[in-house]
């Protein structure tokens, strides 16, 4: 295997992320969510799908790792649709160099109905603040990401295998017909 380059953003791996210009906000927020931030990144540090980014203003956003310029706020003025089976849909504003401030409804594949039923649950609750519901989201999209790479290793090994075996098959009896 070959490396072609090394990341040494001492960030690399890392799924929250907080704006260097932030501090002030996150001083007016106080403690509690100060702590709460750290047991966040500590939740998801071995996140693979999602970052949740901590913007200058302290307001949390979502941002897909395989998309350049799509976050979501989900604020809390953001529509959450209801589940129907592992589908749910959010309705909010999006951000990025090329769609700030769109808002947008967007459906959502979660890895099973009762995980979009816990997220559409988790969502609504009126307590439920930004970064909670920013989080639990994350939650949700990590989760589905995880289970469908585990879908598709046991594919390739499960191919993988009957590769082998028809191999050994034609090492052993196959002959020019």
């Amino acid at each position: 295997m070959q490396v072609n380059s090394i990341n040494n953003n001492q960030n690399f791996g890392m799924a929250l992320k907080i704006d260097q210009n932030a501090g002030k906000a996150l001083a007016a927020k106080g403690e509690d969510f100060i702590f709460k931030l750290k047991n966040i990144g500590e939740k998801m540090k071995d996140y693979q799908y999602v970052d949740v980014f901590i913007k200058e203003n302290a307001t949390p956003v979502v941002k897909f790792k395989n998309s350049c310029d799509a976050w979501s706020t989900l604020r809390t003025n953001n529509t959450i649709g209801k589940p129907r089976d592992e589908f749910i849909s959010i309705s909010g504003v999006w951000e990025g160099p090329r769609n700030t401030g769109c808002r947008a409804e967007n459906v959502y594949q979660l890895a099973s109905k009762e995980d979009a039923e816990k997220l559409y649950n988790l969502m609504n609750v009126q307590a439920a603040d930004d970064l909670s519901r920013v989080v639990n989201f994350a939650e949700a999209i990590e989760t589905r990401g995880i289970k469908i790479a585990e879908a598709e290793a046991t594919e390739n090994a499960r191919v993988a295998k009957l590769n082998n075996q028809i191999k050994d098959l034609m090492k052993e009896y196959g002959q020019e017909i």
